[in-house]
Protein backbone atom coordinates (compact mmCIF):
# COMPACT_ATOMS: atom_id res chain seq x y z
CA UNK A 1 0.00 0.00 0.00
CA UNK A 2 1.22 2.98 -0.74
CA UNK A 3 1.03 6.39 1.41
CA UNK A 4 -1.85 7.74 -0.51
CA UNK A 5 -4.16 4.81 0.11
CA UNK A 6 -3.22 4.51 3.78
CA UNK A 7 -4.20 8.37 4.03
CA UNK A 8 -7.38 7.90 1.96
CA UNK A 9 -8.44 4.84 4.05
CA UNK A 10 -7.81 6.57 7.55
CA UNK A 11 -9.32 9.93 6.12
CA UNK A 12 -12.74 7.38 6.00
CA UNK A 13 -12.27 5.77 8.72
CA UNK A 14 -12.35 9.30 10.92
CA UNK A 15 -14.94 10.54 8.83
CA UNK A 16 -17.39 7.90 9.43
CA UNK A 17 -18.38 8.73 12.66
CA UNK A 18 -19.33 12.58 11.45
CA UNK A 19 -20.83 11.13 8.89
CA UNK A 20 -23.02 8.94 11.15
CA UNK A 21 -23.98 12.12 13.53
CA UNK A 22 -25.66 13.94 10.63
CA UNK A 23 -27.19 11.03 8.73
CA UNK A 24 -29.11 10.37 11.75
CA UNK A 25 -31.12 12.85 12.63
CA UNK A 26 -31.79 13.93 8.96
CA UNK A 27 -33.08 10.26 8.87
CA UNK A 28 -35.91 11.45 11.80
CA UNK A 29 -36.54 15.08 9.95
CA UNK A 30 -36.93 13.61 6.39
CA UNK A 31 -39.78 10.97 8.08
CA UNK A 32 -40.91 13.49 9.06
CA UNK A 33 -41.52 15.70 6.13
CA UNK A 34 -42.74 12.65 4.51
CA UNK A 35 -45.26 11.79 6.90
CA UNK A 36 -46.38 15.20 6.94
CA UNK A 37 -46.78 14.83 3.29
CA UNK A 38 -48.53 12.07 3.49
CA UNK A 39 -51.14 13.34 6.23
CA UNK A 40 -51.37 16.54 3.84
CA UNK A 41 -52.11 14.44 1.08
CA UNK A 42 -54.61 11.91 2.51
CA UNK A 43 -56.85 14.77 4.09
CA UNK A 44 -56.95 16.40 0.49
CA UNK A 45 -58.15 13.39 -0.60
CA UNK A 46 -60.75 12.56 2.16
CA UNK A 47 -61.41 15.72 3.10
CA UNK A 48 -60.49 15.12 6.73
CA UNK A 49 -57.67 13.74 9.16
CA UNK A 50 -57.67 10.04 9.58
CA UNK A 51 -59.21 8.89 12.80
CA UNK A 52 -58.40 5.60 15.01
CA UNK A 53 -59.62 3.76 17.89
CA UNK A 54 -57.90 4.37 20.86
CA UNK A 55 -58.96 1.79 23.97
CA UNK A 56 -62.90 2.96 23.77
CA UNK A 57 -62.09 6.40 21.96
CA UNK A 58 -62.13 7.72 18.15
CA UNK A 59 -59.03 9.58 17.86
CA UNK A 60 -58.20 12.07 15.31
CA UNK A 61 -54.61 11.72 13.76
CA UNK A 62 -53.81 15.17 13.18
CA UNK A 63 -49.97 17.03 12.78
CA UNK A 64 -48.96 17.48 15.83
CA UNK A 65 -49.53 13.59 16.98
CA UNK A 66 -47.73 12.65 13.56
CA UNK A 67 -44.67 14.72 14.33
CA UNK A 68 -44.40 13.71 17.63
CA UNK A 69 -44.78 10.10 16.79
CA UNK A 70 -42.46 9.93 13.93
CA UNK A 71 -39.96 11.72 16.16
CA UNK A 72 -39.98 9.59 18.86
CA UNK A 73 -39.66 6.85 16.77
CA UNK A 74 -36.72 7.86 14.76
CA UNK A 75 -34.90 8.90 18.19
CA UNK A 76 -35.71 5.35 19.88
CA UNK A 77 -34.57 3.95 16.46
CA UNK A 78 -31.21 6.06 17.18
CA UNK A 79 -30.59 5.16 20.59
CA UNK A 80 -30.98 1.85 19.93
CA UNK A 81 -28.43 1.90 16.99
CA UNK A 82 -25.95 3.85 19.38
CA UNK A 83 -26.64 1.18 22.05
CA UNK A 84 -26.04 -1.51 19.86
CA UNK A 85 -22.69 -0.03 18.45
CA UNK A 86 -21.47 -0.24 21.87
CA UNK A 87 -22.13 -3.11 23.43
CA UNK A 88 -22.03 -5.48 20.35
CA UNK A 89 -19.61 -6.18 17.18
CA UNK A 90 -22.23 -6.52 14.70
CA UNK A 91 -24.67 -3.33 15.76
CA UNK A 92 -26.27 -2.74 11.78
CA UNK A 93 -27.09 -6.18 11.21
CA UNK A 94 -28.81 -6.56 14.69
CA UNK A 95 -30.49 -3.68 14.16
CA UNK A 96 -31.49 -3.84 10.80
CA UNK A 97 -33.07 -6.83 11.62
CA UNK A 98 -35.01 -5.44 15.01
CA UNK A 99 -36.02 -2.53 13.04
CA UNK A 100 -38.04 -4.22 9.82
CA UNK A 101 -39.10 -6.73 13.02
CA UNK A 102 -40.53 -4.23 14.79
CA UNK A 103 -41.58 -2.17 10.82
CA UNK A 104 -43.37 -5.20 9.69
CA UNK A 105 -45.47 -5.76 13.94
CA UNK A 106 -46.42 -1.86 13.25
CA UNK A 107 -47.78 -2.05 9.96
CA UNK A 108 -50.81 -4.61 11.84
CA UNK A 109 -51.79 -1.23 13.98
CA UNK A 110 -53.09 0.83 11.45
CA UNK A 111 -55.30 -2.51 10.15
CA UNK A 112 -56.78 -3.11 13.29
CA UNK A 113 -57.24 0.75 15.12
CA UNK A 114 -58.57 2.65 11.51
CA UNK A 115 -61.66 3.38 11.54
CA UNK A 116 -62.95 3.34 7.99
CA UNK A 117 -60.92 2.40 4.91
CA UNK A 118 -59.49 5.45 4.18
CA UNK A 119 -58.03 6.10 7.85
CA UNK A 120 -56.95 2.60 7.84
CA UNK A 121 -54.34 3.62 4.22
CA UNK A 122 -53.16 6.61 5.60
CA UNK A 123 -51.90 5.14 9.07
CA UNK A 124 -50.87 2.48 7.29
CA UNK A 125 -48.87 4.73 4.69
CA UNK A 126 -47.27 6.94 7.67
CA UNK A 127 -45.91 3.54 8.85
CA UNK A 128 -44.38 3.26 5.76
CA UNK A 129 -43.12 6.90 5.55
CA UNK A 130 -41.56 6.69 8.80
CA UNK A 131 -39.62 3.63 8.15
CA UNK A 132 -38.47 4.43 4.61
CA UNK A 133 -36.32 7.26 5.25
CA UNK A 134 -35.38 5.85 8.76
CA UNK A 135 -34.18 2.09 8.42
CA UNK A 136 -32.12 2.39 5.04
CA UNK A 137 -30.37 5.69 6.28
CA UNK A 138 -29.42 4.82 9.82
CA UNK A 139 -28.55 1.79 8.60
CA UNK A 140 -26.21 2.90 6.28
CA UNK A 141 -24.73 5.04 9.12
CA UNK A 142 -23.95 1.58 11.11
CA UNK A 143 -22.09 0.04 8.65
Amino acid sequence: MNERTVERTSTQREAHPNAAWTSRPLAVVVAIFVNIVILMIGRLVNGEFPVAKVGSDDQTIGYVPVILVTAIVGLIAWGLLVLLARTTSRPALIWIVIAIVIFLLSLTGPLGSGVGTSSKVVLFLLHIGAAIPIIPMMYRSAR
